[in-house]
């Protein structure tokens, strides 16, 4: 921390302090003159509590009902509970044996066929969904404030918090669960025109879904002409539509290279053309963030503008807040249909608009969800039929 001391009304050059500053703690500055310069110093007045312990308390909490909740799974399969009734109740266990002996030799139907039996049981990947679980619960601290922990707050521009995390998880989540989707539609030899028409669908439902939630204030004819277009579904559903539709025309129905030497590297040798075409979008990206030319901006800016000097001036860059993605919002979207108050404008103070799920930024979207759907289609076996 930097601090501008004044005597006798002149300003005297700054003087650091290096502390880690605890919430709640009541800091005193105790300035102490030399014959070189001013030196400050800082002195804690309190003693302030952990401001951890609830989130140490939470994650106690977890741990002891997912510990319970295997124990229970536990017992429950090796029959402890049905041990524990025969045991407190003998006559139980009797009723139970001649009622399946009685049901067996009577032929009572049940509910279950051979068919049935040989049915293959839909797995689940429990890592991904344990993950999702994961990104919903530090979504929902995200969206109602956190408790008041700067971890769970944005940052206002450059750093990075778990909140500026939760929406790449998801984008990585969205591509893995892309690739057991494919499996399934290959699996029943779903025409192509038929998929795409699946991806257009979900695509326009999570469109219209960030629509709605843009417009959960009301809508009024005011409303209208300020209406946001972007945001966190809206970027979804255009990267689920091109890394979907991508893909679409290199799924294959099997994977001959399964049990090959280097199937170990098998997405790379049978999808090379779509890891190209997957390259290309962070190419497009890295052009038009450092070669568009912005209107009275600095070429590649990616600062946040306002007051931000970035060792080129503050009026050179004052307007110029996310550089080439927010100019190119502006001509698409307009400059009232993109964020008004982004995070950067408390301490940049920004005047100009930013739409942090600007159009630009779902080309390095859909490279983040390509990874995570090849990342499956390099690990896991594909399964062309049905298990037996």
């Amino acid at each position: 921390m930097k601090i501008k001391i004044t005597v006798d009304d002149v300003v005297d050059d700054s003087c650091n302090v290096n502390q880690h500053f605890r919430e709640g703690g009541n800091y005193s500055i105790i300035l102490a003159e030399t014959k070189e310069a001013i030196q400050c110093m800082s002195r804690l007045e309190n003693s302030p509590a952990d401001s951890n312990i609830p989130i140490y308390v939470a994650l106690a909490v977890l741990v002891f009902l997912a510990m319970l909740w295997y124990i229970l799974k536990v017992m429950a399969r090796n029959n402890v509970f049905l041990k524990i009734r025969y045991y407190f109740n003998p006559a139980m266990a009797a009723l139970d044996d001649h009622a399946e002996i009685s049901q067996q030799d009577l032929g009572v139907p049940t509910n279950s066929t051979e068919a049935d039996t040989h049915r293959p049981r839909k797995e689940r990947l429990k890592s991904l969904d344990t993950f999702r679980g994961l990104s919903l619960v530090i979504m929902c601290f995200v969206n109602y404030g956190g408790g008041g922990y700067w971890f769970f707050d944005h940052s206002d521009w450059n750093g990075i918090t778990v909140a500026d995390l939760v929406m790449p998880w998801f984008v990585w989540i969205m591509g893995t669960s892309m690739a057991y989707s494919f499996q399934t539609q290959l699996r029943r030899s779903t025409p192509k025109y038929k998929m795409f028409f699946q991806i257009f669908k979900r695509s326009c439902i999570l469109f219209v879904l960030g629509l709605l939630i843009n417009s959960s204030d009301g809508m009024n004819p005011g409303r209208i002409e300020n209406f946001r277009i972007p945001g966190v579904l809206q970027r979804f559903a255009g990267t689920y539509l091109i890394v979907a539709t991508i893909h679409m025309f290199f799924a294959k129905p099997n994977d001959p290279n399964q049990y090959t030497w280097w199937s170990s590297i098998r997405d790379l040798t049978d999808f090379w053309l779509e890891w190209i075409l997957n390259g290309s979008l962070v190419l497009i990206w890295l052009l038009l963030t450092f070669t568009l030319r912005v209107p009275n901006c600095p070429s590649g800016y990616l600062g946040p503008g306002g007051w931000a000097k970035d060792g080129q001036g503050s009026q050179i860059v004052s307007n110029c807040t996310g550089g080439a993605a927010a100019y190119i919002d502006h001509v698409i979207f307009g400059e009232n249909h993109i964020y008004q108050t982004p995070t950067c404008q408390e301490i940049y103070k920004t005047t100009v608009p930013h739409d942090p799920e600007g159009l630009l930024g779902t080309l390095t979207s859909c490279f983040s969800a390509s990874w995570g759907f090849r990342l499956v289609k390099s690990c896991v076996p594909s399964q062309t039929g049905r298990a037996e």
